[in-house]
């Protein structure tokens, strides 16, 4: 029953949550971390401390700014990186990405 679990928050089949899982569950949508991700370039700075994943990993935001009303990107911190991760389902604009001209 705990792997089920742990696999409907996470998509993860591991009987304790990652740190930074595959899927993170954040503000009412899903977020993209895939299996293995990959260290991030992107720093904290300008972001908000919102929330812990579900392996206990600090979520961090960009506010959203007037007439953004969802988060598409969040960033999961632990003790040894940073990891970009982006809204499942919906356009997503990664933190360390730069905007399409």
């Amino acid at each position: 029953m705990r792997l089920w679990t742990v696999h409907q928050m996470t998509s993860d089949w591991t009987l304790w949550p990652k740190e930074v899982p595959s899927k993170v569950q954040f503000a009412g949508r899903d977020f993209n971390c895939g299996p293995n991700p990959a260290p991030s370039t992107r720093t904290l700075d300008g972001l908000s401390l919102r929330g812990k994943t579900a392996g206990g990993a600090d979520i961090y935001i960009v506010e959203p700014g007037p007439g953004q009303i969802t988060v598409t990107s969040i960033l999961v911190k632990t003790d040894i990186a940073t990891y970009s991760c982006g809204v499942m389902g919906g356009p997503a604009l990664l933190l360390d990405s730069s905007p399409a001209r």
